[in-house]
């Protein structure tokens, strides 16, 4: 199928399931111009697994809804998406979310719900606020930043964002830290590392060459 084949396929996509998925697994949406401007992108109850890279590189993508997708990860990429308002991981096997994900500055919506095997620290998305969280059987959110989400749905309930203290431990200064500049903390691990094994080696240097001494002197005294 050539790219005019494809000129008159509308940005918002109705398409049967099968001929859909084909389409996201095989082609790359780059090629074609009205592919690559997609804005709302909504799949559902297909055993995507992963997200095809060919939907993370759609950067005008302001929708998108995976919902009932078997998704297990979700990959670093997904920072790609910047203009992305609405995002929908419902339902699925997801047990962590990236780093890259909190760099979605202009996101309004997350839903999280039924995803009962997450393990996530939730901070502020591109610092700032999401309107609509949706965390139903989210089960273990390790921390949670203040003003993250100004209204939170759980567990068949609404809560505001100052109630998030009664939901979910406050994430500290460094666990925020730690999520948001990932290669400073490697750096400052690797440095103090450095310092803890020159530590290491001034104090047992002189303890090993003391023993070298000793066992040479008993070796002259048997010849």
């Amino acid at each position: 199928m050539s790219k005019s084949d494809f000129s008159y396929i509308v940005y918002d996509l109705v398409l049967p399931i099968e001929y859909l998925i084909y389409i996201l697994l095989k082609i790359n949406f780059t090629s074609f111009p009205n592919f690559s401007n997609m804005e709302h992108l909504y799949i559902s109850d297909f055993p995507l697994k992963v997200i095809p890279r060919s939907i993370l590189n759609l950067s005008n993508l302001q929708t998108l809804s995976l919902s009932g997708t078997e998704l297990e990860t979700i990959q670093s990429s997904i920072s790609n998406l910047k203009e992305l308002k609405t995002l929908d991981l419902s339902r699925n096997n997801i047990t962590e979310l990236p780093n890259e994900i909190f760099n979605l500055a202009n996101l309004k919506s997350l839903n999280l719900k039924y995803n009962p095997n997450l393990h996530t620290k939730l901070v502020n998305f591109g610092h700032s606020t999401i309107d609509d969280c949706y965390f139903d059987n989210v089960k273990n959110v390790i921390c949670y930043e203040t003003r993250t989400c100004k209204t939170i749905y759980m567990n068949n309930r609404t809560f505001t964002d100052v109630e998030s203290n009664n939901l979910f431990n406050i994430c500290t200064v460094e666990e925020i830290d730690a999520i948001l500049n990932p290669e400073e903390k490697k750096s400052y691990i690797f440095i103090i590392s450095l310092i803890f094994a020159g530590i290491a080696i001034l104090i047992a240097g002189p303890f090993i060459l003391i023993n070298y001494i000793l066992k040479k002197k008993i070796s002259v005294n048997f010849m």
